[in-house]
């Protein structure tokens, strides 16, 4: 039985194509190329050495380019505006949406139960799911503590993709440095997360439970190519009084029209050794 009328499911099957077509772009990213380092990046890993004679030890760990990590969080980003057609939780919503109108059986249903809830506490701010918790004492100055979810926050909104002044100075006292090793783990949740629900999505798509997705399947949702070459026929013209652009001919005209001239006429052979006063 249909519920909502067509209306509702064209929404929803709206929204469910606009999260295929970023959770695609998520998957082509750097950082997605190797899942098993990707899958590691989740958990921040420590190397522990230290004396036995001493309280004090060292932690070492890696991390991959900040550049590279910020791209991704741009990549990542869509699917945490709320009111973005490719929000997790529309797409989840969708997805539920046309379980229910397909009859799909009580696992699938369970499934996107299970993947909402994950949604949820890996993508929401106010997610209780915590790894670590930073604190810093400066001289006389009362201590200051900052977990590592907001500390990531605090770089995707006010070191990446805003200039969230709010979020930037709460957490200034403990450095770029710090808001972004609190960010590394959290973009890569996500991503891992954005990767699983796609394959989810492929696995239904093409079964009564989905509908027909094709072209969210098939367009290109990503430039891969750096160096372009294409056969083009090229008209040129120059300004008029006033530094008023010429009239632009239509696309399919087969001659361009007054004022304008084929680009070898211009700058072939003939042209190149005249001198600018000629």
């Amino acid at each position: 039985m249909s519920n909502g009328g067509p209306e509702v499911r064209e929404r929803h099957e709206q929204r469910l194509i606009a999260f295929v077509l970023r959770a695609r772009r998520v998957r082509a990213h750097s950082l997605a190329r190797d899942l098993a380092a990707l899958h590691n990046l989740q958990h921040p890993q420590y190397k522990i050495t230290g004396r036995t004679d001493s309280d004090m030890v060292t932690l070492r760990t890696e991390y991959p380019p900040e550049e590279q990590v910020e791209s991704a969080a741009a990549r990542i980003r869509p699917l945490l505006l709320e009111d973005d057609d490719t929000h997790f939780s529309k797409a989840i919503a969708a997805l539920k949406y046309f379980a229910r109108d397909g009859g799909a059986p009580d696992e699938i249903v369970d499934g996107l139960k299970a993947f909402s809830k994950t949604w949820m506490a890996t993508a929401s701010e106010k997610s209780a799911r915590l790894t670590y918790e930073v604190r810093i004492k400066h001289g006389e100055a009362p201590e200051e503590s900052m977990n590592d979810r907001r500390l990531a926050f605090a770089w995707i909104y006010g070191d990446v993709v805003h200039a969230d002044a709010k979020r930037r100075d709460g957490a200034g006292v403990f450095g770029v440095e710090e808001r972004f090793h609190g960010a590394v783990p959290l973009v890569a949740q996500i991503m891992v997360l954005t990767i699983d629900t796609l394959k989810m999505i492929e696995r239904l798509h093409g079964t009564k439970v989905l509908p027909f997705l094709h072209d969210a399947f098939a367009e290109d949702v990503v430039v891969t190519r750096q160096v372009v070459e294409q056969a083009a026929r090229v008209w040129v013209a120059g300004y008029g009084e006033g530094d008023v652009p010429p009239t632009f001919p239509a696309a399919a005209a087969a001659e361009p029209g007054e004022g304008w001239s084929r680009f070898g006429d211009q700058f072939g052979p003939a042209h190149a050794n005249k001198s600018p006063e000629s």
